[in-house]
């Protein structure tokens, strides 16, 4: 018999230029890629297929594959013409796994289709997401589904309450990281002072707002701690004029930064600040998990879930707490330090890539 083929599509790496989901995908695909190479001997190696040549993601290098700018994709998407919609070719695959939801899913006789769940926050939170959001598509791909990966029991049990009938079809895969192994590369240019680091993007119902309320009442002085923002791009007008009501002009920018520099960010900032009013995992907890970064974050179920031994939680509708926590270094505890050696080591483990992997290999030939 021959190998076992898994079909990726380029929904996500279509949609986003780095970061994120893209880049566990990436993860994902290219551990499976090593773990065919090094299993061709087995009765059924699993080979990961890119049904596309062209795509935009920074992440993903493979060959025979052509990067183009993301800006393209955008505009295509805006009149109507969305490139990643559908894969472009599902032949001579046993399995598809779909990396988002746009469009409608494929209908493909004797190949089934494994469909990931990221987060139900459009579905709780929908005053945050425009008309025609990428997620309008989500329970469709998910009613074709023999599978539905989730990234959290959370993200699980709030599409259980949404569409019941989909529950057996569903099995939770914690998400990983690599950045325990990635070597750090020092960032130039940085004040020198302590900084908070902030990974992601701002707006709605990520809560950043709070953590500029929340400085700016720590008050200034050439000893105020900054706030480092990453990976959401630059500051907007908006964002500047609101920097400026709350006094913190010179106290918080923002800085585009690959995942070595990233890697050097977590291992040297003061804390990691995650205030979301709603997630589906949080890949910045475990990141700085990875580094041994404190963490504050927002006290939400998830965060429970995925790094409640680990971070210290406030409620993300309280401005004080993140005040109090901000100021007080008694609170900005290292994960090392909250968890001891061994529980370290298998927190580490259990959101190594090398568990990711086998968690998919073992869902796919499930369905083989």
């Amino acid at each position: 018999m021959g190998p076992l083929r898994v079909g990726f599509d380029r929904q996500i790496f279509c949609l986003m230029a780095r970061g994120g989901i893209s880049r566990h995908f990436n993860d994902l695909i290219s551990g499976l890629a090593a773990g065919a190479a090094a299993s061709a001997g087995s009765p059924r190696p699993l080979l990961p297929v890119l049904l596309f040549r062209c795509h935009a993601n920074r992440h993903l290098q493979a060959p025979g594959l052509v990067r183009l700018p993301a800006l393209g994709y955008r505009l295509l998407r805006r009149l109507g013409l969305d490139p990643a919609a559908a894969p472009s070719r599902l032949e001579g695959i046993d399995l598809l796994h779909a990396t988002y939801y746009l469009g409608r899913p494929p209908r493909q006789p004797g190949c089934p289709l494994v469909s990931s769940l990221h987060d139900m926050t459009p579905e709780r939170w929908p005053h945050y997401f425009p008309r025609g959001s990428p997620h309008g598509a989500k329970l469709a791909w998910f009613a074709a589904s023999q599978r539905i990966i989730s990234v959290s029991a959370s993200s699980a049990a709030h599409l259980r309450e949404i569409a019941p009938g989909l529950a057996d079809r569903l099995r939770v895969i914690h998400l990983a990281t690599g950045f325990a192994e990635q070597p750090p590369t020092p960032v130039s240019g940085l004040p020198p002072r302590p900084f908070f680091l902030y990974v992601g993007r701002r707006e709605g119902y990520k809560n950043s707002d709070r953590l500029l309320e929340a400085l700016a009442r720590l008050g200034g002085g050439d000893l105020a701690p900054q706030l480092l923002l990453v990976g959401g791009g630059p500051l907007r007008a908006a964002e500047r004029q609101r920097l400026r009501s709350l006094g913190l002009q010179g106290r918080v920018w923002a800085q585009a930064a690959n995942d070595g520099q990233l890697a050097w960010l977590y291992r040297h900032c003061r804390a990691v600040l995650v205030p979301s009013l709603a997630e589906g995992f949080s890949l910045p907890l475990i990141e700085a998990l990875a580094c041994d970064a404190p963490v504050i974050a927002s006290d939400l179920a998830v965060h429970r879930e995925v790094g409640g031994s680990f971070c210290h939680l406030l409620d993300p509708d309280d401005t004080e707490a993140w005040e109090a926590a901000l100021g007080d270094r008694r609170r900005h505890v290292a994960p090392s330090r909250r968890l001891g050696p061994r529980a370290l080591l298998e927190r580490r483990r259990h959101f190594s890539l090398e568990r990711l992997w086998a968690d998919h290999r073992a869902l796919y030939r499930s369905l083989s």
